[in-house]
């Protein structure tokens, strides 16, 4: 039997250069999956996402740019710890440029054995106080629901998909 243990949780800011990727990893090393939203980590890659391995996990990172849907709050991460390791890492999904969606979401799908599951990674913001940005927040949450929803989908039958986020935003 597999137990598996997944969580998600903001950590409020994960920086590259700073150790508290491996601080998270360290005190959640008993959690196997774990979705990080809200990172305030940069992407740096063109590809829309990059790996880190730290002590107890390896981190999926879906850094922002500086997109029309994203700000220096997004960003977000998977970790993925034991028994999972990167050779069971199937796939990798990062938002489109087009889409001006990364640091808001990514999709990983993590194969092993017979199990197979699509974490789906997404950071809604949240619900500006400013009347003038409500166009642009509403605008925003549509293309991410729209993103996951597309994520969720594209799951293959044998696929368990699931959904990580904090949900800070009080969606309607």
């Amino acid at each position: 039997n597999l137990t598996i243990k997944i969580a998600t949780w903001n950590p409020m800011h994960l920086s590259a250069h700073t150790c508290r990727a491996e601080e998270i990893s360290r005190n959640f090393s008993q959690i196997q999956l774990m979705g990080l939203i809200g990172t305030g980590s940069k992407e740096w890659t063109d590809v829309g996402h990059h790996r880190k391995k730290l002590d107890n996990h390896v981190l999926i990172g879906f850094g922002y740019n500086n997109d029309k849907h994203s700000n220096r709050s997004a960003g977000c991460a998977l970790l993925v710890g034991r028994p999972f390791a990167e050779k069971h890492l199937y796939s990798i999904v990062s938002p489109s440029k087009q889409s001006g969606l990364r640091g808001r979401a990514g999709a990983v799908t993590v194969k092993y054995g017979s199990v197979m599951m699509r974490l789906i990674i997404a950071y809604f913001p949240p619900r500006s106080r400013d009347s003038k940005q409500e166009p642009q927040w509403r605008a925003t949450c549509k293309a991410l629901r729209a993103w996951v929803f597309h994520q969720w989908d594209q799951s293959k039958e044998k696929e368990t998909p699931f959904i990580l986020t904090d949900l800070n935003s009080q969606l309607e």
